[in-house]
């Protein structure tokens, strides 16, 4: 009974809801819903975060000519939360069906709550190798570092030894070959 539909991610640093993937929606249709602006009435439901479910007529945010040129009869948008956060816009229609059961419901709501998961996990996976990354980064510089470190220190030990050979021995072998005073 639903024969169409797509998956919107949420793209804060661009401010829009970009159609990610779709399937059985005609170009012409898709051309005029692939995008909206998180500030429109279609990115405002989105963020509010609840459920929606329309039957023929689909009057909504002013697109009803929109969803009949298309043929729909059914629509429902239902929002992807990871971390408690909408992030994703599950939308399911049909062109057949004026309505579907509370178990398909519950059974898009449920699938809307694994693909939460799953974008939380891929999140969480770049996050890792991001920082796996950095700290990479980081041990390398720390080795230049470390390096670094050793070279002017065997330098600083080479340059005390050349000191202590040529400013203080002369004086001592001078005091050694000399008669001392008591004083001296």
């Amino acid at each position: 009974q639903l024969d169409c539909g797509g998956i919107y991610l949420v793209e804060r640093e661009a401010g829009e809801l970009r159609l990610i993937c779709h399937q059985g929606l005609s170009e012409p249709f898709l051309n005029q819903i692939s995008v909206f602006d998180l500030s429109s009435p279609q990115g405002r439901f989105a963020m509010e975060g609840e459920s929606g479910y329309w039957s023929r007529p689909i009057e909504i945010f002013e697109m009803t000519a929109i969803f009949e040129k298309e043929g729909l009869s059914f629509l429902t948008s239902i929002p992807v939360r990871s971390d408690g956060e909408v992030v994703a816009l599950l939308n399911v229609c049909s062109h057949t069906h004026a309505e579907i059961s509370a178990s398909v419901r519950a059974a898009l709501e449920s699938i809307a709550s694994h693909i939460g998961e799953i974008i939380s996990r891929v999140r969480l996976g770049e996050t890792i190798k991001s920082q796996r990354e950095r700290l990479e980064e980081i041990n390398a510089a720390l080795r230049v570092l470390l390096r670094h470190r050793e070279h002017d220190r065997a330098e600083l030990e080479e340059s005390f030894v050349s000191n202590v050979k040529q400013l203080i021995l002369p004086y001592l072998d001078k005091l050694k070959s000399s008669r001392l005073q008591e004083e001296q």
